[in-house]
């Protein structure tokens, strides 16, 4: 193995003995093979932290750190610390990735996007991005998008991230992943998509994303991700809207989340302030109506703003991926 890969693979395993094998399998049968595996175990309980010592013994090219238990973005905070690739790419110990996964980026852009498979319930359902090349307006395009919000499926350059020193929130135990992706995202001047989906991500009965959380927590959330935005985009015409965009659909779904009645929803402060700061009086009188009417109103606009999006960027994409 060459000592500088091209590509460092994070895994963070927390007790995932059932599934860390596959995860590991798939990476070292990968048609790209220039990589280092970066595996954090994050202080398991189970045979998880075994699994991957004896798959360590076989494979030079596997590095395996034990860490008392610190939660998920402490031990992918870990993994970038030893990464020593080019690129770095986060996969999730219960998920997979086909043979293709790794080839099937271009590896020559700041960050670059593919999209996915779901597998739920023995069903499976493939999300495909349009094949596109972008080098300009980045991080709007990013946010506008139809991309997750989750850091697989995804590369990143290393250097970007540790030079401009951008790590997952502790202090978050669900939508790290987002808050990560804006501090990324504001460094990139291009971004790539491909439109294949080798990556599999496997939606397990309880897992976090099934749990319901209190509201301080999910306000700490939001904050969070409202916050990143005002640094994404310093103030502008396109913040302003955005933010509009943002906090009615951060209100809309706490209507739905926590059927907070009109009275419950004045009681959360947060929310108040996204109403009277970024709202219009239009929205707010949808609000004061009622919170059945304003859903369906976020809804519509939701619509209509992704046919909006993609007029807007089409043609600019068009131009840019023919100019390749």
């Amino acid at each position: 193995m060459k000592s500088i890969p091209k590509i460092s693979v994070i895994i963070p395993v927390y007790n995932a003995e059932k599934y860390v094998a596959y995860c590991i399998e798939g990476i070292l049968h990968q048609k790209f093979d220039d990589i280092e595996v970066v595996i954090i175990d994050d202080g398991s309980k189970d045979n998880s932290l075994v699994i991957c010592n004896e798959y360590a013994k076989k494979d030079s090219r596997i590095r395996v750190i034990s860490q008392e238990n610190q939660g998920v973005s402490a031990a992918r905070n870990k993994g970038i610390e030893l990464a020593k690739g080019e690129y770095i790419a986060f996969i999730d110990s219960d998920d997979k990735i086909t043979p293709e996964y790794l080839s099937s980026f271009g590896l020559k852009n700041d960050i670059e996007i593919q999209g996915h498979v779901i597998y739920e319930n023995n069903i499976q359902r493939s999300v495909i991005y349009t094949k596109r090349k972008v080098q300009e307006d980045v991080a709007k395009v990013f946010c506008l998008g139809p991309f997750n919000s989750a850091v697989w499926g995804k590369i990143f350059k290393t250097s970007i991230i540790k030079d401009n020193k951008i790590v997952f929130p502790v202090n978050l135990c669900f939508s790290e992943d987002t808050i990560f992706l804006l501090q990324y995202i504001k460094h990139c001047k291009t971004l790539a998509v491909f439109d294949a989906a080798e990556y599999i991500y496997i939606k397990h009965s309880g897992s976090l994303t099934d749990k319901k959380y209190p509201m301080n927590d999910m306000m700490l959330k939001e904050k969070m991700i409202v916050e990143s935005y005002k640094l994404l985009f310093p103030e502008s015409k396109f913040q302003k809207d955005f933010l509009r965009e943002v906090s009615l659909s951060i209100i809309s779904k706490y209507y739905f989340y926590y059927d907070l009645s009109k009275k419950e929803f004045i009681n959360v402060g947060y929310l108040r302030y996204l109403a009277d700061i970024y709202l219009n009086k239009f929205d707010k009188f949808m609000l004061f109506i009622g919170m059945s009417y304003f859903a369906y109103y976020v809804r519509w606009r939701h619509r209509i703003r992704v046919k909006v999006f993609a007029r807007i960027f089409s043609n600019k994409v068009d131009t840019l991926l023919n100019a390749r």
